[in-house]
């Protein structure tokens, strides 16, 4: 198996990969009230396209 996904979402959640692991162990038991990694990049991507409206303004 490959750590390749495991990497890639390490890059782009700026998390190591023992948060990331973490995180989906957690939530894969349900005794989390972790951010899911695609909440979290949803509002990265909404912060930086505010972000973008007011540099171009």
């Amino acid at each position: 198996m490959s750590a390749q996904p495991l990497i890639t979402i390490c890059e782009a959640t700026a998390q190591t990969p023992s948060e990331v692991m973490k995180e989906a162990i957690a939530l894969y038991l349900k005794k989390s009230k972790a951010v899911t990694v695609r909440s979290r990049l949803d509002e990265l991507e909404l912060r930086v396209s505010k972000l973008a409206a007011l540099v171009t303004q």
